[in-house]
């Protein structure tokens, strides 16, 4: 853990923001640009802009970084055009700056936005703040001026969300070199979990067409659509989509279950994944779904967080024994696009919402 920093891994909720939190953003927001020390004339220069509006949220995906029921920071996405998003918002409570919250939420923001077939991140960032975004991955690309403050100029930077060109496709012969690769790379971990694909390709794919089509299955297994992850021919890991679940499966499994492969781990695909099944779960008509992990696996529960994922509760696994973390997500601000790619969508509940407040840190 670096100096400084809280240990948040099992401590922190990133959850979507209310719009009953309207007024306790506002206020971070405003007690985080505080921060730097800016004048009381400043501070009521940008008071408007920094202002959280209850149609802001309600329009817009908004999160909170929540740690023991305390809210201590937030950001706020806005769609700008069909591969690119703003991050309006991005402000921590001045206690809590330095501590880690910041890239969680950073982090957050890119999962979603990725989920969302993004594929950069923009932003104007107040001048005190660009280091921070700069160590983020970020790059300077210009300035804007201030909405609320004459002659004052901000960074415009932006994060690059895009990690390749990839789709889901199903299990097929075509795929067969890069799929063995991967199925070794499990075996040798001590995971076995694609080792009828090593011994016997031909029965491997053959069952995994019988149970996308629901047929002729037992009664302890249910109707499941398998799906590979695919960067031009290479298979970068594998999903399930399970249609209904089982009391097993309620506590070990849920509705969609997802590997990365270990030669291609930590870089983004288990977002990328997630995001893609969750869209076919949505084409499904599953409005949301049940995803589990065991607790010791901090980075597959981060995924599942900054795809919106809402604890339940811990369970043990039938299978296993270990605890498991289990999460419902919705599916229902999802669109499939050309059935590859989902968007973050506007909410259509007013054709004009107030003018959301314009992040400056």
């Amino acid at each position: 853990m670096k100096e400084g920093y809280d240990d948040i891994s099992n401590t922190v909720v990133i959850r979507a923001a209310r719009s009953d939190e309207a007024s306790l953003l506002s206020e971070i927001a405003l007690r985080s640009k505080a921060h730097w020390a800016y004048s009381e004339e400043f501070m009521r220069s940008c008071r408007e802009e920094l202002t959280v509006k209850k149609e802001c949220i309600d329009d817009n995906p908004t999160f909170v970084c929540e740690r023991e029921g305390v809210v201590v920071g937030y950001y706020t996405l806005e769609p700008r055009s069909r591969f690119r998003v703003e991050l309006e918002h991005l402000f921590v409570e001045p206690t809590s700056i330095g501590r880690g919250y910041g890239r969680r939420l950073i982090d957050h923001a890119v999962g979603q936005a990725r989920a969302g077939g993004y594929r950069v991140i923009e932003t104007q960032a107040d001048p005190n703040a660009e280091p921070f975004y700069l160590s983020c991955g970020a790059v300077r690309v210009g300035t804007k001026p201030s909405q609320s403050i004459p002659d004052r100029a901000l960074p415009l930077l932006e994060l690059d969300c895009e990690i390749g060109d990839f789709r889901l496709a199903r299990p097929h012969i075509d795929f067969r070199d890069s799929f063995l690769e991967m199925a070794h790379e499990f075996e040798s971990e001590g995971d076995a979990r694609y080792s009828l694909g090593l011994s016997d390709l031909e029965t491997y794919l053959v069952s995994a067409r019988k149970r996308a089509a629901g047929a002729n299955l037992p009664p302890d297994r249910v109707r499941m659509d398998e799906w590979w992850l695919i960067d031009g021919t290479r298979v970068l890991g594998g999903g399930r989509l399970r249609h209904r679940l089982t009391p097993g499966l309620e506590l070990d499994g849920g509705h969609i279950g997802y590997d990365v492969r270990p030669s291609a781990r930590c870089r983004g695909y288990g977002h990328q994944i997630l995001g893609l099944l969750l869209a076919k779960a949505a084409v499904n008509t599953l409005d949301r779904v049940l995803i589990t992990c065991e607790t010791t696996n901090r980075a597959s529960a981060r995924i599942i967080e900054a795809a919106g994922g809402s604890p339940i509760d811990n369970a043990v696994s039938p299978n296993t024994g270990n605890e498991m973390l289990r999460f419902w997500v919705s599916t229902t601000h999802l669109a499939d696009q050309s059935g590859e790619t989902t968007r973050l969508s506007k909410s259509a509940k007013s054709a004009k919402s107030a003018k959301c407040a314009k992040a400056l840190s």
